[in-house]
């Protein structure tokens, strides 16, 4: 069952992707004499493994389906902006097993769920909840534990879906402490390490930070750089070295036509990494790329920030890219449907070399102000995980590890 499903409308896209910048997502550095780059050679990798579709869920308001309902306007009304309803958050467990979907469609009585399928499409696990607490993210850790946030307002539950309400106060509490203190935080991220701590990203005096709220009894807040987490709790701070280049992003409608050019794009450069140890020590630093920058990589823009980026149990990193024209294109036949923005993701080992393209994803038109990394996944074992939204089902890909040629 699918009913009619509404367009967000471009400003509110636009605008939340803008907000990552000023969130500081987008991570700059006062203008310098970078370090030149050593010269590292860029592994060579063997050809591109095919995507393979692992299942589909259908739309409908059954337990087994997911609600897309894009909002069909009142008579008179222009669409555009109007609000429909999708999944609001999208993830997969450190194993690659189970795929957790936050459904916030289908309410009742204030309620709304967490569905976990598994990799044969079969429904593993439904959640019951509070529907506003499925406005916010989602994070599994890899014992199975389910974090929910929204503002200060947290739920968690086992791997069994039983709540978890000590935890809750002993996260809600660090939050306050960190609130009264002066810190702020943004709901555009939330990871776990392999504890299960929480990860936030904050701000402390217009200075961008990482907020961990520890799971241990009487532990308080711990406050490190900003930075993307891995699952050791070590943080990779990813920075641009000013001066930065600024392009124009063209967005073409279905037929080819200009709809809009969003000017300030930063273009694609060399950005520094920083590792940090989970107590926030730098251990290290190297380029991203290592090597030379590609064709392909000059085509490409930094409208998606470190919120996009993700890393896996190697230590690769994967980084949501925008290319430089985007091109809208319809998802059902009368063009209610559509995809309005896509990204490229790039993989990246350890030190920086340049594994290459996983996968170009395309993001439906349904309300979802943080939908780039919402959309997307990579597991332990570097599976990247993928939706494509189809008329009346979502399908989930999976795209296999890229094998490196010693």
């Amino acid at each position: 069952m699918m009913r009619r499903t509404s367009t967000i409308g471009f400003a509110l896209l636009l605008g939340s992707l803008l907000s990552l910048t000023a969130f500081g997502w987008l991570r700059t550095r006062p203008s310098a004499a970078p370090t030149a780059p050593p010269p590292t050679a860029t592994p060579q990798v063997e050809a591109r493994p095919k995507k393979i579709k692992l299942f589909s869920v259908s739309y409908g308001e059954q337990d087994h389906q997911l609600m897309v309902d894009p909002l069909t306007p009142p008579a008179g009304l222009p669409r555009e902006g109007m609000l429909g309803i999708g999944p609001t958050d999208f993830c997969v467990s450190w194993d690659g097993n189970l795929f957790y979907f936050l459904d916030i469609g289908n309410e009742q009585d204030g309620y709304a769920f967490i569905k976990a399928f598994n990799r044969r499409g079969e429904l593993a696990q439904i959640i019951k909840c509070e529907r506003d607490l499925l406005r916010g993210r989602i994070a599994v850790a890899p014992n199975g534990t389910i974090y929910l946030r929204w503002g200060g307002d947290f739920a968690v539950f086992d791997a069994q879906g039983a709540p978890q309400e000590e935890l809750v106060r002993r996260l809600a509490e660090q939050y306050r402490q960190a609130r009264e203190a002066g810190i702020a935080t943004y709901p555009d991220y939330l990871t776990t390490d392999l504890e299960g701590n929480l990860y936030l990203p904050a701000e402390v005096n217009e200075e961008e930070k990482t907020l961990r709220l520890n799971i241990a009894p009487g532990s308080s807040y711990t406050l490190l750089p900003s930075g993307v987490v891995d699952r050791r709790g070590y943080i990779w701070d990813i920075v641009c070295e000013n001066p930065v280049e600024q392009v124009s992003r063209r967005v073409l409608d279905i037929d080819g036509s200009l709809i809009y050019e969003e000017p300030n794009v930063v273009a694609f450069k060399k950005r520094r990494v920083t590792v940090y140890d989970r107590d926030g020590n730098q251990l290290r630093e190297f380029w991203l790329p290592a090597g030379e920058v590609s064709e392909l990589e000059r085509s490409l823009t930094f409208g998606v920030g470190a919120a996009g980026d993700k890393i896996d149990g190697r230590g690769h990193l994967f980084v949501a890219l925008e290319p430089r024209a985007l091109r809208w294109y319809p998802i059902t036949d009368d063009g209610e449907m559509r995809v309005l923005r896509s990204f490229v993701v790039m993989e990246y080992d350890a030190q920086g070399r340049r594994i290459g393209k996983r996968v170009e994803v395309g993001m439906p038109d349904y309300p979802n102000p943080y939908s780039i990394e919402n959309v997307w996944d990579v597991d332990r074992s570097g599976n990247l995980y993928y939706l494509e939204f189809k008329k009346d089902q979502v399908e989930v890909w999976l795209v296999p590890p890229l094998a490196v040629v010693e």
